[in-house]
């Protein structure tokens, strides 16, 4: 491992440790909105998790791939492994 490759793994980690920050913040919001309307407009109290609901409007549908499908994805993969490997990364 060189030198580059550990401060690209650190950056991994810090980039991952803050969206797991951003993640938890989102919940508590989420989860504050809950209680504000749980507490003061019952009536008005969600009957399904809005989190859920957006997530369902945003992804897409999972299907399985095709075998073309699979090998555009691994030569995209492949193509990319290569060039960092290389150097050819942007760092």
């Amino acid at each position: 491992m060189t030198v580059g490759d550990f401060y690209d793994c650190l950056e991994g980690f810090e980039d991952a440790r803050e969206r797991r920050m951003l993640d938890t913040d989102l919940l508590n919001h989420i989860q504050g909105q809950y209680f504000a309307a749980a507490f003061n407009d019952p009536k008005h109290y969600p009957k399904s998790p809005e989190l859920s609901e957006r997530l369902k409007k945003t992804n897409k549908k999972l299907s399985p791939m095709t075998d073309d499908e699979m090998l555009a994805q691994i030569k995209r993969d492949s193509l990319q492994w290569k060039g960092i490997q290389n150097g050819y990364n942007s760092r």
